[in-house]
């Protein structure tokens, strides 16, 4: 062909030696020295007799070098000098047929059309190439007899040629993950169902294996399978015959197997094993390992956090390589590389030099690979993920990373932006681009401004680059900045300034040129020459005015001075003391001083702010209103009687009045005058007069008073109300008992005039017509001379009094609801029957879920149920029993005739069967359950007291079995019962002696795999008994209410720790803390919570409160209402254990929440069951829609993890990361995540 000329018409014929051989043509290339066209979107090799080259359809073709490279209209191809086809990415929002110009440049490929201008597709970006036609998620890649076996997410199992060409297609059992290999035209399949081999020749199919299949390998004689329950099969190569099968770790996945010298390497979630003549050994245990590869160094392992190295001749582990703590899923080597698949990034390892290259996602990595998915392929490997398979050359990220390290860059300034917004070129500022301006000129106003920057010199990822820049005038240091290119300003001084940055290779760490902008910052209007001279007018307007006060000033002080002299003259005979009051001085002149008496401290013409005054406290509000009202013009003059403290310590009353003499003309008090009088003797006389006015017309007991004749002189209000008689008809009446003879009113009388006293209990009738019991007393009144002038009578009705006596001592031993005996009944008659040594049988009733129907259906109806109960129980029981109510839905019943353990039971049963009838309440039918504990005198106990508490007890066991069942003492129930009074008491002691202590445990970001959170989790850590479980300690602490005190020091402790984090700068997430029923029944539960962020100075929004469904449900509304308190407060609300409670969707779209948490109980098998899996993802589904996030719980192995993954869930807590564990070891896990953070961020290993 070197002799041959070749054109290509515009009529789109291909013309060799100018004989037309072609037709439809639309373009041409030479390449590696053959001829290559389109024809119809097909390439074909002219040179090799028109051979079809590939099935993809091509609108452009071009080459360079070393490629060849085709284009479809959105997606461009790379054809290497082997013809291995290579999927370079895709673009988008570009019209194909619009294309005018394509080629190969040093760093890309450049494109352009009319519409979008120039194009740009970096080299970096397909260094990871992808593999044509292969689109779903990879499980496994294997490579045998010149084949390469690929299984995915769907049914099929396809294999392919070397130059992926798909030979054939094999149907597996399930869809999801599975592994295959090719041995002896067998095709071994694993999967969740078992091990499958197929016949490639016949498709005879037969099943070896019956348990889920996680691994399969090749060695030189042995076909290797793993199991997820942790076994090892070892298959003959020849017959395909189970020869072996070995426990490795029960439970535990095998992801990996080697072979090396007769030594079995198994990689499990249990760690890494040895399997060496039969015995199983565990030479890593501190994390799931993954993978495994061999070199001449050793064995090459892959664990969650990084990549380990061992050999078999030295069990010492090392650390090869551990920069972000990402896992390794799949490891492979190739020629001194070692590589190894990650999160959103490959690693290659040199053995030799050990250095180390990452390349993540601006590289073409994929999202995630799989454990089985890497082979090595041509001048490299092939690596399986969710988006299909990647191949990497080895060599040529070698060649391509040497070039970039001598690049010595060059720093752009791209952007100015003012208020975040992009300034425009021919704007007030930009003249031109910013790259090409020297300087620019910015007003005060202008902020916050930002300048952004690049390097388009060098083809890494941006975020590698490190950029060093300062701002002259602002500051000589040198401020680093990495992975961000922009560098923001706000609130400049006028004046100049100069910015200047260069950026240092992170391939090599030379520092590039450095760039430089000067930046003007105008002063404000508010600092130019105008303003100055309009301050200085107004300074001299201010001094003016303040003269001219002045003077006027003066000439009221004049005459107030000579009114003064006026007033001291004609007052000066009169005793009082006058005073005279400077109101814009605050000085108060006073004359004629008597006595001890200090002046009124009323904090307006006297007394200091904050000085403790000398008016008495009750007096002041009504000193300080009168003064005011005269300040605003409401009295004419100023007058008031209070009381002060002298010097000595005493109160004084005094009269003190003023009047305001002087104005300005504004009509402001300028001056007040005023005299102030003892009058403490008058008040004091008078006070006492009205004291005992007001004790007898308050007190509670009728008063009267009669004359030497018995008449009624007066009486008070209670006196009235007590007989129903008005003052009117009782003044000037006799004293008369109506209910009594005559000749014992006269008695009456003559005991009063000889004895001078008479007091008793005496009915009387009322001026309506009633009776009344009263308690009378009725005394003499001498006077100074000791003759009678009065007498005294003090009484009061006691008919209600004697009344409650009466029914107190019929409530005594009778329930008042349903007229059963009560309590105190009981404890007398057993405390007579254990005297009498009598043989007898209690029975203690308890309704199941009273509460419940007392709260939602009020207390009437509840009233109404104990009735029918009683009256239901009543008609049952035998009659020589007896039945009591002991209080609230507490019943019992005594047999003291026959009470041996059958006829007990048959009671009883009769009573739980009686209650499968519903009761009618409110015109409803319900249904009550009833829990019954029997103890039997003497068998049981032989003290009154003891045999409540034990049948108390066995009744409570009734009831926490599920209720509506009765239950005999045993000594295990007793056992039962201690043991809770015990931790009951550890409970209480925990929070004295402050024995609680908080646990957390992580919580992570799955699409970050950093920390977002922690759930802080109580434990009780006792001295002498150690940690007492929370499952044992916190449903008691529900039972009696101490959970309340419990969740205070809880969220106090965790704000105090979170807090403390925060300042150390090593977290700003959020701390998750439970919220118990009860506290969140609390009234005052937002009071509480305030005040604890207070206290701890933790912001509201680094709390987060997880309360359950069970909580929330039980009353909606309310529980709103609750959660709306606490979001506004800006605290963040989850839904904990989502999924095991009733919740209506109805209620759950309005509640404030922010997050749903998946309860563990679905988590656990959610790679095994189906139905959980589409739980799962349906609860995910509705918090997304909802706009909620979603926390799983209890993730505990990887797949667990990867399938949250795949359904879109964004945070997860498990021991997959870590178990809950102290504040002190957490402290050193956030130092940890935070040093791996910020080495992510510097790119440093």
């Amino acid at each position: 062909m070197n002799n041959k000329k070749i054109i290509l018409t515009n009529k789109n014929s291909l013309v060799i030696n100018k004989n037309e051989i072609i037709e439809d043509v639309s373009d041409v290339e030479k390449f590696n020295n053959k001829i290559y066209y389109l024809k119809k979107n097909t390439l074909y090799n002219l040179t090799n007799n028109d051979e079809k080259i590939t099935s993809i359809k091509p609108l452009k073709i071009f080459s360079d070098d070393l490629n060849l490279y085709l284009f479809d209209g959105k997606t461009f191809f790379e054809i290497n000098q082997k013809n291995q086809i290579y999927n370079l990415g895709c673009i988008s929002n570009v019209t194909p047929s619009n294309l005018i110009y394509y080629k190969k440049i040093k760093n890309g490929i450049v494109i352009s059309n009319v519409s979008n201008g120039i194009i740009y597709i970096r080299n970096s970006k397909n260094l990871i190439q992808n593999v044509k036609n292969i689109k779903n998620q990879v499980w496994s890649i294997k490579s045998s007899d010149e084949k390469i076996v690929i299984t995915d997410n769907s049914i099929n199992i396809n294999i392919y040629s070397d130059n992926f060409n798909l030979i054939a297609t094999y149907k597996a059992d399930d869809i999801g993950a599975k592994t295959a290999i090719i041995d002896n035209n067998l095709l071994y399949i694993g999967e969740k169902s078992g091990l499958t081999i197929v016949d490639m020749s016949s498709g005879v199919r037969h099943k070896v294996v019956n348990e889920p299949i996680s691994a399969i390998k090749r060695s030189e004689n042995y076909i290797y399978v793993g199991t997820a329950n942790g076994f090892l099969y070892k298959i003959n190569r020849q017959d395909s015959m189970i020869i072996g099968k070995n426990e490795i770790y029960p439970l535990n996945p095998i992801f990996d197997i080697l072979e090396s010298n007769k030594v079995v390497y198994i990689a499990s979630q249990a760690g890494l094993f040895r399997l060496k003549n039969g015995e199983v050994s565990n030479i890593y245990d501190k994390d799931i390992v993954f993978c495994t590869t061999e070199t001449n160094e050793g064995i090459y392992f892959g664990t969650r956090s990084g990549i380990f190295r061992t050999s078999e001749n030295n069990n010492k582990i090392e650390k090869i390589f551990e920069q972000n703590k990402k896992p390794i899923f799949s490891i492979s080597n190739f020629n001194n590389s070692v590589i190894a698949s990650s999160i959103k990034e490959i690693v290659i390892l040199n053995i030799k030099n050990n250095e180390k290259l990452l390349l993540d996602t601006h590289y073409g990595s994929q999202v995630e690979y799989n454990t089985q998915g890497i082979i090595a392929y041509a001048d490299g490997f092939l690596l399986g993920g969710n988006e299909g398979v990647s191949y990497i050359d080895t060599s040529k990220v070698a060649n391509y990373f040497h070039k970039q390290k001598n690049i010595k860059l060059k720093t752009i300034i791209d952007n100015l932006l003012v208020f975040n917004i992009p300034e425009k070129i021919g704007g007030d500022i930009l003249k031109r681009t910013i790259s090409e301006t020297k300087k620019i000129k910015l007003k005060y106003t202008d902020y916050p401004f930002s300048l952004t920057f690049s390097s388009p010199d060098i083809d890494i990822s941006k975020k590698d680059i490190e950029y060093n820049y300062k701002l002259t005038g602002l500051s000589d240091t040198w401020i680093s900045s990495k992975g961000i290119n922009s560098a923001t300003y706000t609130n400049l001084s006028p004046g100049n300034y100069t910015f200047n940055i260069f950026a240092i290779n992170p391939l090599t760490g030379i520092e590039g040129k450095v760039t430089s902008l000067g930046i003007e910052i105008t002063p404000p209007w508010w600092l130019s020459g105008y303003a100055k001279i309009s301050y200085i007018v107004t300074f001299l307007i201010i001094v003016f005015v303040l003269l001219k006060a002045f003077l006027k000033r003066r000439e009221i002080q004049h005459q107030i001075a000579l009114s003064e002299e006026r007033l001291k003259l004609s007052l000066w005979g009169s005793g009082d003391e006058m005073w005279d009051w400077d109101i814009e001085s605050g000085k108060i002149y006073r004359s004629n001083i008597w006595g001890s008496l200090e002046f009124p401290r009323d904090g307006q013409r006297s007394g200091k702010e904050g000085e403790e005054s000398n008016i008495h406290p009750q007096d002041q509000e009504r000193v300080r209103e009168a003064l005011n009202r005269h300040f605003y013009g409401e009295t004419d003059h100023f007058e008031a009687t209070y009381r002060v403290r002298s010097k000595t310590g005493e109160w004084l009353w005094i009269l003190d009045r003023a009047k305001i003499v002087e104005r300005d003309d504004k009509d402001h008090a300028l001056r007040m005058t005023g005299t102030i009088k003892n009058i403490s003797s008058f008040k004091t006389a008078e006070e006492q007069l009205r004291l005992f006015e007001r004790a007898i017309e308050n007190i509670s007991e009728g008063v009267f008073i009669l004359d030497t004749g018995f008449n009624f002189v007066e009486l008070n209000e209670a006196a009235c109300n007590i007989t129903r008689y008005t003052k009117e008809l009782t003044i000037g009446k006799p004293m008369v008992f109506e209910k009594y003879s005559v000749d014992y009113n006269k008695q009456i009388k003559q005991l009063l005039m000889q004895q001078g006293q008479w007091n008793t209990e005496i009915e009387s009738i009322r001026g309506d017509g009633s009776i009344f019991l009263m308690e009378l007393t009725i005394d003499a009144i001498y006077d100074e001379q000791g003759l009678l002038t009065h007498y005294v009578g003090v009484f009061s009705d006691i008919s209600h009094r004697k009344q409650q006596e009466e029914e107190l001592r019929r409530l005594t031993n009778n329930d008042l609801l349903t007229g059963l005996p009560n309590r105190s009944n009981l404890q007398v008659t057993l405390e007579n029957l254990v005297k009498k040594d009598h043989h007898h049988t209690l029975m203690i009733l308890d309704l199941d879920n009273f509460k419940k129907i007392n709260d939602s259906l009020g207390h009437q109806v509840g009233d109404d149920l104990l009735c029918q109960v009683s009256t239901r129980i009543a008609g049952i029981i035998p009659k020589h029993t007896s039945l009591y109510r002991l209080g609230g839905d507490e019943f019992a019943i005594l047999v003291d005739k026959n009470p041996d353990i059958g006829s007990s039971a048959l009671i009883a049963n009769d009573i739980i069967e009686a209650f499968n009838e519903p009761f009618t309440l409110s015109g409803e039918s319900l249904v009550v359950g009833v829990s019954i504990g029997i103890v039997l005198y003497p068998e049981d106990e032989q003290n009154e007291q003891a045999l409540l508490r034990k049948a108390d007890i066995a009744m409570y066991h009734a009831k926490s079995a599920g209720g509506n069942r009765y239950q005999f003492y045993s000594e295990a129930l007793n056992r039962n019962a201690l043991r809770q009074l015990e931790v009951e008491s550890l409970i209480r002691e925990g929070l004295k002696d402050d024995l609680f202590e908080v646990y957390f445990q992580p919580k992570v970001n799955l699409r970050t795999g950093k920390l977002a959170g922690m759930e802080a989790l109580v434990r009780l850590n006792h001295p002498q008994h150690g940690l007492i479980p929370p499952a044992e300690f916190i449903p008691l602490a529900e039972e009696t209410g101490l959970i309340v005190e419990v969740g205070d020091v809880v969220l106090k402790k965790a704000c105090f720790a979170a807090q403390k984090w925060r300042e150390d700068g090593l977290f700003t997430g959020r701390v998750a803390v439970n919220l118990s029923s009860r506290q969140f029944a609390l009234p005052d539960l937002q009071t509480r919570i305030e005040s604890i962020l207070r206290l701890t100075r933790l912001p509201a929004n680094n709390l987060e409160l997880e309360i359950t469904e069970g909580t929330v449900i039980k009353q909606p509304e309310k529980a709103i209402k609750v959660m709306q308190q606490l979001t506004r407060l800006g605290i963040s609300l989850a839904l904990d254990d989502f999924g095991t409670g009733y919740s209506s969707l109805s209620y759950l779209k309005r509640f404030p929440i922010h997050t749903l948490k998946i309860d563990k109980a679905f988590v656990d098998d959610i790679d095994k069951s189906d139905r959980d899996l589409k739980m799962v993802d349906s609860i995910i589904t509705i918090a997304h829609n909802m706009g909620l996030s979603v926390v799983g719980e209890g993730v505990e192995q990887a797949a667990q993890l990867n399938i949250l993954k795949a359904l879109n869930c964004e945070e997860i807590q498990g021991f997959i990361y870590s178990k809950a564990i102290p504040e002190h070891e957490f402290t050193e896990y956030l130092k940890l995540d935070k040093t791996t953070s910020d080495n992510q961020l510097n790119g440093t290993n």
